[in-house]
């Protein structure tokens, strides 16, 4: 969705030198770029996810235009000004400043003509695990919290900009050990940008209360039933059963807690899930299809396009991304 600029910019390490790369100086911004060689699953509490790209735009005049995705893009602003348009809203942006796009969120930037932005930018899939672990509700809160999130700007996250160095020379030098340390930074990135964009004193305890009704006890198990079980077929029924209801108080229960029904919850659960799927190419369409309880490929074709407006084969293509309007032709 962003453009990869040239770059001549430069950032001070302290690293030892490397084959083509000078000691203890200066690495070139450009090599952040080199992140995306690498295939980056993320594991965060009981979340996971992918790294999709790493970018990165000098500070020169520059536009992109409306677009959504299926994914987080995150950015984070080191020098110059300009403007990040999302939901019709329009929020300045400057140096220090990290703004966020969610999933279905139209979005564009504009750098300012005399104070250009110059942006690091990456964008990855959160997808919450099948079972929750009771050692990370403290940080699965923290996620949840940012998924959920309208802020869609803070400034001055500056601690943000040093991982995103660490970064660019861990990828660049590429000592023993690389790998695992981006990896770790990741997660860092990953939380930094949620306690950016959440108000952290509006967090529930760490440790997860008790259900406060028999209803939120019922619905509780309904969902980790589903989430256990959506890779086959499920009726109402089944789940009915595992709560002792009958179907129609199960699937009243259901709705007055979440707002729509178990079979609704469940096909926007299994939709999540293919979509992660449907980018590791290794998996294909009828398999995926198959993981995610549709032994009938046709059947969740048509499913998948009614959820996301993409075909499968054209989500997988377009990784999630989906331009609202043309880009306006060359030289007009």
């Amino acid at each position: 969705a962003l453009g990869d600029h040239a770059d001549v910019g430069e950032i001070t390490t302290n690293q030892p030198g490397a084959p083509g790369l000078p000691a203890r100086a200066v690495v070139p911004r450009q090599h952040f770029l080199d992140l995306n060689l690498l295939s980056t699953d993320i594991a965060v509490g009981s979340f996971t996810g992918e790294l999709l790209h790493w970018g990165y735009i000098s500070p020169d005049p520059w536009r992109n235009y409306l677009h959504t995705h299926s994914f987080f893009e995150v950015c984070y602003c080191f020098a110059g000004k300009g403007i990040f348009r999302i939901l019709g809203n329009d929020h300045q942006v400057g140096t220090g400043d990290v703004f966020v796009a969610r999933p279905g969120e139209p979005h564009e930037i504009i750098a300012d003509d005399d104070d250009p932005l110059g942006i690091y930018f990456w964008s990855y899939t959160l997808v919450p695990m099948q079972e929750q672990r009771p050692e990370s509700r403290g940080t699965d809160a923290l996620l949840r919290a940012f998924v959920a999130s309208i802020i869609k700007v803070r400034e001055h996250r500056r601690s943000m900009q040093r991982v995103l160095e660490l970064l660019t020379e861990e990828i660049a030098y590429r000592q023993p050990g690389y790998t695992e340390t981006v990896k770790a930074l990741v997660v860092t990135l990953i939380l930094d940008t949620a306690r950016a964009v959440v108000d952290l004193a509006a967090l529930p305890d760490p440790l997860e209360p008790p259900a406060r009704s028999t209803e939120e006890a019922l619905v509780r198990t309904i969902i980790h039933y589903l989430r256990d079980n959506h890779g086959r077929p499920i009726s109402l029924r089944d789940v009915a059963a595992q709560v002792h209801l009958s179907e129609r108080h199960c699937n009243r229960v259901f709705h007055a807690a979440t707002g729509q029904s178990i079979m609704r919850f469940l096909t926007t659960l299994r939709m999540d899930i293919a979509a992660q799927l449907l980018l590791e190419h290794e998996h294909s369409i009828k398999e995926v299809a198959r993981e995610c309880g549709y032994p009938d490929v046709h059947h969740f074709m048509t499913r998948f396009r009614q959820q996301t407006g993409l075909t499968p084969t054209s989500y997988r293509r377009t990784r999630g991304t989906v331009f609202l309007s043309p880009h306006p032709a060359p030289g007009g």
